[in-house]
């Protein structure tokens, strides 16, 4: 991947764009279905999930369209760069995958602040998105809903909507300082803890390791996103700059609302570590 020039990704913004966007369309008609949601595409033996390649497609073209001009973003410069991250949003949010709806908009978000805005934009915006959050509330499946009606009181549905978080804190909470041990841990030998591979494997990770462990897998995390920014600093061109900025928040918005979902600060959402 370092052996190609990243310029050359200017070139084919377009064409990574409108695969991802008939992917996620093809998702709709013939996605495969697990667990309530059809996220997938199944070719044979191979799984894809299109939601991935959107992520990725929304920060290329995002950093393009933001590299094109060295002034903030005004409303109509703004507006079409919202328009490329709100379509494919819409159109993961409709499998339902509410996780990654929200990193594509938080991952263009981030760059958009990173490129600037203008003052009196930025106020505006302020101001009406939290106003949008009560419409919202109203586009959100049942189970979604219960899922953050549990994140307010985890006691309400142990059994169900509240069993994923609650086992999450047990399994973190028994590490203690050190840990219990690679492969030691209860909550997860014992299969008390769903989706231990991908959305809680922090959970597993704590009751081994403990809050050493954690502190330390949190200091790795953290030099490896300085070390993206160093990179989104030290571009030698716009794009090339935001396009790094841009992989800075695909991966600091996920570790971010995963960790925080796992110990409770944030709803459950589909987002693995």
């Amino acid at each position: 991947t370092m052996s190609v020039d990243y310029r050359h990704l200017k070139s084919f913004d377009k064409v990574i764009y409108l695969l991802s966007i008939g992917l996620l369309l093809m998702v709709l008609v013939v996605g495969k279905e697990a667990k309530g949601a059809a996220r997938w595409l199944h070719f044979g033996g191979f799984t894809l999930q299109p939601s991935e390649i959107a992520k990725i497609s929304v920060l290329i073209i995002g950093a393009k369209m933001l590299s094109l001009t060295r002034e903030p973003l005004g409303w109509r410069r703004l507006a079409e760069v919202l328009v490329v991250g709100l379509f494919p949003a819409f159109l993961i949010f409709r499998q339902p995958d509410l996780g990654t709806c929200l990193l594509v908009l938080l991952l263009l978000g981030g760059m958009i602040l990173y490129k600037g805005v203008r003052p009196d934009v930025l106020k505006v915006c302020c101001g009406v998105l939290p106003l949008l959050a009560p419409i919202g509330w109203l586009f959100l499946k049942p189970y979604q809903k219960r899922r953050i009606l549990t994140f307010w009181d985890p006691a309400s549905d142990p059994l169900q909507s509240s069993y994923h978080i609650n086992q999450s804190h047990i399994a973190i909470g028994s590490g203690q300082v050190w840990g219990k041990g690679f492969m030691e841990g209860t909550q997860n030998q014992l299969r008390f803890l769903p989706e231990k591979h991908t959305d809680f494997a922090i959970s597993v990770f704590g009751e081994e390791w403990g809050f050493v462990g954690c502190v330390l897998l949190l200091t790795a995390f953290c030099f490896f996103l300085i070390s993206i920014l160093n990179t989104a600093r030290d571009a030698k061109d716009r794009f090339g700059s935001i396009l790094a900025a841009g992989v800075f928040f695909y991966f600091f918005w996920q570790i971010l609302i995963n960790m925080g979902m796992t110990m409770g600060l944030l709803p459950v959402v589909g987002i693995p570590l």
